[in-house]
C-alpha cells in the first residue's frame, strides 16, 4: 500500500471520527434543549421518554408519552397525551418536521374519561431551535374531531392552523407573535369562556367570602323563565329546517339549540396577538425564555405587553372582534391599557348568554348554601313556640339570577355611551391607566357591577 492511500485512508479515518463526534454533540445538544424546555414547562407538558437518533447523516428525535395543556385559563382544561412522535432533521439543520405521530387522546381536568382524537389526515407540524431556545413553532390539520368511547363528537374542527415566532431584540426585549387561524368550530361558544375561566373562580370567592352577593328577596322569589320561552317568539315545537319558520323564530331555535348543543352551530375563530417582554434594567435579571408557553410564569421583574392586532370569534348567530393593547407592570397588580371590544348581532349573543346561565342555574341548586342573615326573623311571644330555621339561599344562584335580569338592560345602557354602537352593534371600549379602575365606556366597573 503506497502512502498516498495510507494518508488518504488517515484522512478518511479522522474525518469520519471528528464527524461522528460532531453529529453526537449536535443531537446531545438536541436532546438536552428538549429536557430543558419539558423541565421549565413542566406545569404544562411532561414526556415519558425522549431519544434521539439517525446516525450519519440525520436528526431523529422520538418522543412517547408526550402530555401538554394550553397555557391560557380559557383552553387549558383539557389534557392532550400523544403516544408516540417522530420527527426528523437534517444534521445541519434546526427545523424538524413531524413524520408520524401516534395515539393521540384528550382528558377533561374535571373528568376522568378519556376521548380520542382523530384526523382527517395527518397534521403538519414544524418546530425551528436557535441559540437553545425553540424559535418557531407551526402547525396545520385538515380537519380533526374528539370523540367519546360512543364515537359521539366532543369537540372538532374542519381546520387549525397555528404559527409561533419568538424572537430576542435590544436589551434582551422578547417578542412573540401567535397566529391562529380555526375554522368550523364545534362544541364550544361564548358561553364556555366563562365556564373555564370565571365560574370557579365566582364560586369559590363566594365560598371564601371574597365576593359577597348581596339578597334580594324580591330577585330570589323570581322564577327565571323556562330556556325556550326565553327567547323572543322561540316555541319548541318549532322545526328549524322548515321553509315557513319565520327568520326571528329560526334564530330563537338556533339559539336554544346553540347553548343545549354547541356541535349544531359551527364558529371561526381568528387571532393574531404578540406577546412583548421587556426587562426592568433595575434589577438582575434571569434568563429570558423565549418559549410562549412560558409567558403566563413570568417572573415579576419583566413587564408584558399584550398587542391584539385582532381577535375574533364569530358563527351565524353572533360575532366578538378584539383589538388593543394592555400592559402589566411591576409596581400594579392589574393590567393597564385599552381594548375595543365589538360585538355583532348583539341580541343573539345575550339571549344565548341567559339562556346558558338558565340551564346552568337549574343545575347549580344547593351548590352553596348558606343562611339568610338580611331577612327578618319572625318574634314569637310565647317562648315556647319554635322559632323556625333561616331559610337557606344559594348565593350562586342569586348570582346567575342577578347576571340574566340585568344583562340586557345593563348592557344596552352601557354600549348607548359609545357612539360608534348601533342598533344591533355594541362597542365597548375598556380602559384603564395604571393603578386605578377599569372604566367601560367611561363608566367605572364598580358602577356596572352595581346595576346588577
Amino acid at each position: 500500500m503506497n502512502k498516498a492511500v495510507i494518508k488518504f485512508v488517515i484522512a478518511l479515518l479522522a474525518l469520519t471520527l471528528v464527524y461522528s463526534v460532531f453529529w453526537f454533540f449536535k443531537v446531545g445538544q438536541v436532546e438536552k434543549q428538549i429536557n430543558n424546555f419539558v423541565s421549565e414547562s413542566a406545569s404544562n407538558i411532561s414526556v415519558g421518554q425522549i431519544t434521539v437518533s439517525g446516525f450519519p447523516f440525520s436528526q431523529k428525535l422520538t418522543i412517547n408519552d408526550l402530555k401538554f395543556s394550553i397555557p391560557n385559563s380559557v383552553l387549558d382544561k383539557r389534557k392532550t397525551t400523544v403516544k408516540h412522535l417522530e420527527a426528523k432533521s437534517g444534521i445541519f439543520s434546526s427545523e424538524f418536521v413531524v413524520t408520524a405521530i401516534e395515539e393521540v387522546s384528550v382528558q377533561d381536568s374535571e373528568n376522568t374519561s378519556v376521548a380520542n382524537v382523530e384526523f382527517n389526515k395527518d397534521p403538519e407540524i414544524k418546530i425551528s431551535i436557535a441559540d437553545g431556545k425553540i424559535v418557531k413553532f407551526s402547525y396545520v390539520d385538515f380537519g380533526y374531531r374528539i370523540v367519546d368511547g360512543e364515537k359521539n363528537t366532543i369537540y372538532a374542527a374542519s381546520s387549525s392552523e397555528v404559527n409561533i415566532e419568538s424572537t430576542v431584540g435590544e436589551g434582551d426585549k422578547v417578542t412573540t407573535r401567535i397566529v391562529a387561524n380555526i375554522k368550523d368550530i364545534e362544541g364550544f361558544g361564548a358561553l364556555d369562556i366563562y365556564k373555564n375561566s370565571f365560574e370557579k373562580k365566582i364560586i369559590d370567592g363566594i365560598k371564601t367570602g371574597e365576593i359577597v352577593v348581596i339578597h334580594d328577596p324580591s330577585i330570589a322569589e323570581q322564577n327565571v323563565l323556562p330556556v325556550a320561552s326565553s327567547l323572543p317568539n322561540a316555541a319548541p315545537t318549532i322545526d328549524p329546517t322548515s321553509p315557513v319558520v319565520d327568520a326571528e323564530a329560526k334564530i330563537a331555535v338556533d339559539l336554544s339549540a346553540a347553548v343545549s348543543n354547541t356541535n349544531l352551530v359551527k364558529s371561526n375563530f381568528v387571532m393574531d396577538v404578540e406577546y412583548i417582554l421587556t426587562p426592568i434594567q433595575s434589577q438582575e435579571q434571569a434568563q429570558v425564555p423565549t418559549d410562549p408557553t412560558q409567558i403566563q410564569e413570568m417572573p415579576v421583574q419583566y413587564s408584558k405587553v399584550i398587542k391584539v392586532t385582532s381577535l375574533e370569534f364569530s358563527n351565524p348567530l353572533y360575532g366578538i372582534s378584539v383589538n388593543g393593547e394592555m400592559s402589566t407592570f411591576q409596581d400594579d397588580d392589574m393590567p393597564s391599557g385599552s381594548l375595543s371590544i365589538k360585538i355583532d348581532k348583539v341580541a343573539n349573543l345575550i339571549n344565548y348568554v341567559t339562556t346558558g346561565l338558565n340551564q346552568m342555574l337549574e343545575q347549580k341548586k344547593d351548590m352553596i348554601t348558606q343562611p339568610v342573615t338580611d331577612v327578618p326573623q319572625p318574634v314569637f311571644a310565647d317562648t315556647n313556640t319554635a322559632v323556625p330555621a333561616a331559610p337557606v339561599i344559594d348565593p350562586y344562584q342569586d348570582f346567575l339570577k342577578k347576571v340574566i335580569l340585568g344583562l340586557d338592560p345593563v348592557s344596552k345602557e352601557i354600549a348607548a355611551k359609545n357612539a360608534v354602537s348601533k342598533e344591533d352593534v355594541a362597542v365597548f371600549d375598556l380602559r384603564r391607566e395604571k393603578n386605578l379602575e377599569f372604566l367601560v365606556n367611561e363608566t367605572p366597573a364598580r358602577e356596572i357591577l352595581g346595576k346588577f
